[in-house]
């Protein structure tokens, strides 16, 4: 079973069989490879059929994003009468020598744990395997999915990118910072490889506020390793004004080691300024991470999640059958404290087979101000990918 995670207010979950995907041949070249939705994909190969090749359909999420890991989750049965390994191969821009990723789709005798078994490249004949797999820090990009077999397999599998990062380049040095806006949280990345860019990864970002109050003087830095190693780090430095030298600085989370897909938060206070002065933000990383600035009234006292309830998280979601409607608030704010008292609400739903779920939710804004006000999603897979988010803006 799969579990996907919804942050959201009130909804009613549905849960429908749609119809499937087929491969469509001829498919066996970069020239005539079939798009790549978000549906699920089934295909064969065996005899001459030996590759089938797939591009991801990426023009929507190029005009948002611009950073994010590919990812395939893929199951495949051998049909042969031999053992036959199964390869999974991707390429940028349908070139034969653009190459970035190979992986075999591993076997594990059933009931075995990876990594606590032996695992086999070679499926046995008649076995089912399954795998996801990640190719992580990239630059959005036109990619291509090669599934190779010299043996005979059945297979269905999804592509798409996940973890998705917006961006503004370029901000590589303080003459460029990109502006930060106080109150409004800015979405960043840093670490990921570039697309025809010097140089190849992007390893610093400059940013810069102009401090326009000096009520709630706070900074808040919100990052994920999104690279697929584990033990790296993300630093800040915070100068003011044009010195040279920074008045703060340190690992984001106070933490010099972080693991692949984990998150860490820093908050600094920010003293002895006055109404003028600017702030330049410098980051760093040692691999990819995507990161959220915001500067001003951050909520939650500088606690991370700031949410009091019991379903803040992934870990302590609630869970959500089909075809039942859920009632929840969020957004409550204590204006006495400045801090958040429900920022977050997270709900874990099981599918017990392959279809297509339909989210219907229905919202009312609570608060005494008419202007814009925002519910936002994430939607995350089982394993803590974001597969989709979302702005809603309500004027009620």
């Amino acid at each position: 079973m799969k579990k996907i995670y919804l942050v959201a207010l009130i909804m009613f979950v549905g849960l429908f069989g749609f119809a499937q995907v087929n491969e469509v041949e001829p498919n066996n070249s970069f020239a005539t490879a079939n798009l790549l939705t978000y549906d699920t994909t089934y295909g064969s190969l065996g005899g001459p059929d030996i590759a089938d090749y797939y591009k991801l359909d990426l023009d929507f999420l190029l005009t948002y994003y611009k950073y994010g890991n590919y990812a395939i989750n893929i199951t495949v049965t051998n049909t042969d009468s031999v053992s036959q390994p199964f390869i999974i191969k991707m390429y940028k821009r349908g070139q034969p020598s653009s190459l970035v990723y190979s992986e075999n789709v591993i076997y594990q005798a059933a009931g075995v744990i990876q990594p606590d078994g032996p695992v086999e490249i070679n499926i046995p004949a008649g076995a089912t395997a399954s795998q996801y797999i990640r190719y992580c820090g990239q630059a959005l990009d036109s990619m291509y999915y090669v599934l190779s077999s010299p043996g005979k397999f059945d297979y269905y599998f999804e592509g798409y990118v996940v973890n998705l990062v917006r961006d503004e380049e370029p901000n590589d040095s303080r003459a460029t910072a990109s502006l930060l806006i106080r109150n409004v949280e800015k979405n960043s990345g840093i670490g990921y490889t570039r697309v025809m860019a010097e140089p190849a990864t992007d390893t610093v970002d400059y940013h810069k506020i102009i401090i326009d109050s000096l009520s709630n003087l706070n900074l808040r830095i919100e990052a994920q390793n999104n690279s697929c190693t584990n033990n790296q780090n993300i630093y800040y430095q915070l100068f003011k004004n044009e010195e040279v030298n920074s008045f703060s600085a340190g690992y984001v989370g106070n933490n010099s080691s972080v693991s692949s897909y984990h998150e860490v938060i820093s908050h600094v206070v920010l003293n002895n300024f006055v109404i003028g002065d600017s702030i330049t933000i410098k980051i760093n990383s040692t691999a990819a991470f995507r990161y959220d600035l915001k500067v001003g009234n951050l909520g939650g006292g500088g606690n991370g999640y700031d949410d009091e309830e019991d379903n803040c998280c992934t870990h302590n979601a609630i869970y959500l059958p089909d075809n039942v409607t859920m009632w929840g608030n969020v957004g409550l704010y204590d204006y006495n404290l400045d801090e958040y008292i429900d920022e977050y609400d997270t709900y874990q739903i099981v599918l017990p087979q392959a279809g297509t779920v339909l989210f219907n939710v229905l919202v009312e804004n609570l608060e005494c101000d008419l202007g814009d006000q925002y519910l936002y999603y994430d939607i995350l897979d089982e394993y803590g990918s974001e597969i989709s988010s979302y702005n809603y803006m309500y004027t009620l």
